[in-house]
């Protein structure tokens, strides 16, 4: 039934954050996951609570993410870091359970609680100030390179640190430095090895992944192919899309296509949980920390109040399965990603050890 071992604080628990994945692509014409499109979400979707009317409180990921951690709204002024957000889901859960955690872009898990995804390389502390002059050589070069040879320096954007290395995103000098596939490389088979490390896993155990797809740059086909992707989306300058719809339809097809390739990757998470038996023991939480929008002349990432993106790019898939749950429920409750922390600890039966601006949409008091 839905409240199989609900309430259980030593259940195993899956929680996976996507980037850049609005609601409104997964649903079809009846409102329901596209299940012929997107079979593994909507497999997902009958088995768990799916909150349709979810929302995020930020649209970029250094903010939208801790949100989504620590049940608090954002603050503009903080770093991604677990120096800055010492109270967050890690820290919460690390004393009670065997943390294997894959972050991208944000860093709140501490090295003394998260163990590297398989096959990932740890950096040791001489290691990682050689990485800090690294970047800062790339940085001052920037400063000091006058264009168009600017343009050949190493591309930094949507990187917090390991500017010189294609495959290492780098780290807060606090936390475990993980390389494998870091930030947008191997990003496909970064989901295969989480999905091997949860059925391999010792009890109890809590396997978070934090992977940037479907977030460009668009280079996925559905059964497994990957075609040369780019950064450069021609219809949009980063900001607003193009007025011609033919461009931005071309873009929207391609996400579509790595939207698929996620689902297929995600199916085969399930898979491999339902056959260690995982599948039914764990709490599973799957959301997004965006959306995205694909409408000619109007904003593509950035969510104003008034635009006509703004809901595509907040709106954003939450799915909660507890223990032991069989049997889906559809939810239209307004419910913000700060609700979803609140929202495990009733699934576990416990309480959050510190002040937050979320309330779960389980409680009977939540509108």
């Amino acid at each position: 039934t839905e409240q199989a071992r609900s309430g259980d604080p030593m259940a195993p628990l899956v929680f996976i954050v996507l980037d850049e994945l609005s609601l409104p692509l997964l649903i079809g014409q009846d409102g329901l996951i596209d299940a012929e499109e997107y079979p593994a979400f909507a497999e997902l979707a009958a088995d768990s609570h799916w909150f349709r009317n979810a929302t995020s409180v930020s649209d970029w990921t250094s903010l939208a993410v801790p949100a989504i951690l620590t049940g608090r709204y954002p603050e503009e002024n903080l770093p991604p870091a677990a120096s800055a957000y010492p109270q967050n889901l890690f820290s919460w859960l690390g004393p009670l359970y065997r943390v294997h955690a894959y972050e991208s872009a944000v860093r709140l898990c501490p090295a003394d609680i998260c163990e590297p995804l398989a096959g990932a390389a740890v950096t040791d502390s001489t290691g990682h100030w050689y990485a800090v002059l690294r970047d800062l050589s790339v940085v001052y070069r920037y400063l000091v390179t006058p264009e168009p040879w600017a343009s050949q320096l190493p591309n930094i954007a949507m990187r917090w640190s390991g500017f010189t290395d294609p495959d290492s995103a780098g780290n807060d000098p606090q936390l475990t430095t993980i390389r494998a596939g870091m930030m947008f490389e191997g990003r496909m088979d970064v989901i295969r090895r989480f999905g091997e490390s949860i059925a391999s896993a010792v009890e109890p155990s809590f396997h978070y992944l934090h992977v940037l797809l479907p977030h460009t740059p668009y280079e996925y086909l559905p059964g497994g192919y990957r075609y040369p992707g780019s950064w450069t989306v021609p219809a949009t300058d980063w900001v607003w899309w193009d007025d011609n719809p033919f461009y931005v339809e071309q873009a929207r097809t391609r996400y579509l296509l790595q939207l698929k390739a996620l689902d297929e990757a995600l199916g085969l998470v399930l898979q491999s949980m339902r056959q260690d038996g995982a599948y039914d023991q764990s709490a599973l939480i799957l959301t997004a920390d965006h959306g995205t929008s694909f409408q000619p002349g109007e904003l593509w990432r950035t969510a104003e109040i008034g635009a006509a993106s703004t809901a595509d790019i907040l709106r954003v898939p939450l799915f909660i399965k507890r223990p032991g749950q069989t049997r889906g429920s559809v939810s239209d409750k307004p419910v913000e990603t700060v609700d979803i922390l609140p929202a495990l600890a009733e699934v576990l039966g416990t309480e959050l050890p510190w002040t937050i601006d979320g309330r779960s949409p389980f409680s009977e008091a939540a509108v």
